[in-house]
C-alpha cells in the first residue's frame, strides 16, 4: 500500500519550509523532490511549453525479467497473449477447456510472483498487458502448463516492448468512458467487463492518455449478451462515480458523464428507453446504473463496436487489432 507519496502546490519557499518542519517535528522521516519528476515509481516528464505530461517506468520491465527469467534468452512476441480465433460456421461454439497438466508447486509460485509484479505495472503504466495479467490471475491459484505458457508469452512480449510511455495533454478535464463486455468468454460461464476512462475536452472527442482501465470478471453468471453489457455499464459507472468525486474535489465538477456502449439493448435499459419483460433474471445491483442515469450523473450513448475502445480489455485480439489499439493507448 502506498500511503506516503503526495504532491504539494506551494506559493513560497517559506511555506514549503514550514510544512516540512511541521512534519519533521512529528518524528516522521521525510524526503523532498522539488522537481516533481517521480511519483510511486513512475517517472514524470513535464513539458510546460507543449502542455503535456509523459509518464514511464523505464526500469520496471528489465528488473522483472532479470528477476524471473535470469538465464533465459527471450525471443520476444508481437502481443502479450495468444489469440484463439472462433470456429466460424459451427452451430455451437464450445468453450475452451484447459486439459493441460497441473503446474508444479515451484511453477505455481513463479507464475504468482511474475503476475503480481507486472500487474502493478499494468494498472499504473501499461494497460496493454492488463487483459493478459487478469487472465493469468483467474487460474494462478490452480495453474496448469497452459498458465505457465501464457506467463512466458507475457515475458516474451515485455522483453521486446520494455518501454511503454503515456502522454497526457492539457484539456478541459471532462471525464469520458468506454464500456464493453465479452459474454461467456472464459470457462465456467464467466463474462468479462472492460472499460477505458480518460479526460478530454468539452467540444471534441480528442483521445487523451489513459486515466483508468478495467478488465475484470463479471461477478454473476449473465444470461445474455445484453445482461453482460449492462453489468459492464454498472462496473464502469461505479468506478466513474469515485472519479467524478475526486475531480470535483480538485475543482473540476462534472456534467453528466458520457459512457459509450456498443449494445443497444443495454443502452435502452439504462436510459429507460425500453422495458425488459424478463428483467428479474438481471442481478438487482446492475440497475444502479439506471438510477444514476435518472439522477443525471451519467448519459449512456450507443456507438458501433469499431468505435468502442473498451473492447480491447475484454478479450485477446489478433496481432493486427492489438497493434491498432496500441497506437491509441
Amino acid at each position: 500500500m502506498i500511503v506516503d507519496d503526495f504532491g504539494v502546490k506551494y506559493s513560497t519557499r517559506a511555506a514549503l519550509d514550514h510544512l516540512t518542519a511541521a512534519i519533521q517535528a512529528g518524528g516522521w522521516k521525510l524526503k523532498i523532490n522539488l522537481k516533481g519528476d517521480k511519483h510511486i515509481g513512475i517517472d514524470l516528464a513535464w513539458d510546460y511549453e507543449n502542455n503535456t505530461l509523459t509518464t514511464s517506468m523505464p526500469h520496471c520491465v528489465s528488473k522483472g525479467i532479470a528477476r524471473f527469467a535470469p538465464d533465459v534468452v527471450l525471443k520476444g512476441a508481437p502481443s502479450p497473449a495468444v489469440y484463439v480465433p472462433p470456429k466460424f460456421g459451427e452451430t455451437v461454439q464450445y468453450e475452451t477447456v484447459d486439459n493441460s497438466a497441473p503446474a508444479s508447486p515451484a511453477e505455481k509460485l513463479w507464475v504468482q510472483q511474475v503476475n503480481g509484479y507486472f500487474l502493478y505495472y499494468a494498472r499504473m503504466q501499461n494497460p496493454l498487458i492488463l487483459p493478459t495479467c487478469n487472465d493469468i490471475s483467474a487460474t494462478q491459484s490452480n495453474p496448469t502448463a497452459r498458465t505457465v505458457a501464457a506467463t512466458w508469452r507475457l515475458l516474451n512480449y515485455l522483453s521486446s516492448h520494455p518501454d511503454h510511455s503515456t502522454c497526457y495533454t492539457g484539456c478541459d478535464m471532462v471525464l469520458k468512458l468506454h464500456s464493453d463486455a465479452s459474454y461467456n468468454s472464459r470457462p465456467g460461464a464467466i463474462s468479462i467487463a472492460g472499460g477505458w476512462h480518460y479526460l478530454g475536452n468539452i467540444s471534441d472527442d480528442t483521445i487523451n492518455g489513459t486515466l483508468h482501465s478495467i478488465s475484470c470478471r463479471i461477478p454473476t453468471v449473465c444470461g445474455s449478451v445484453a445482461e453482460a453489457e449492462y453489468a459492464a455499464l454498472y462496473i464502469n459507472g461505479t468506478a466513474a462515480a469515485w472519479e467524478r468525486t475526486v475531480l470535483a474535489a480538485l475543482g473540476y465538477p462534472q456534467q453528466p458523464t458520457t459512457i459509450i456502449t456498443d449494445n443497444e439493448c443495454a443502452e435502452g435499459i439504462a436510459s429507460d428507453r425500453i422495458t425488459v419483460r424478463k428483467s428479474k433474471a438481471i442481478s438487482m445491483r446492475y440497475h444502479w446504473i439506471r438510477d444514476r442515469v435518472r439522477l443525471s450523473e451519467f448519459f449512456i450513448k450507443w456507438l458501433p463496436g469499431n468505435l468502442n475502445y473498451a473492447d480491447f480489455f475484454t478479450k485477446h485480439l489478433p496481432v493486427h487489432d492489438f497493434d491498432h489499439y496500441s497506437s491509441i493507448y
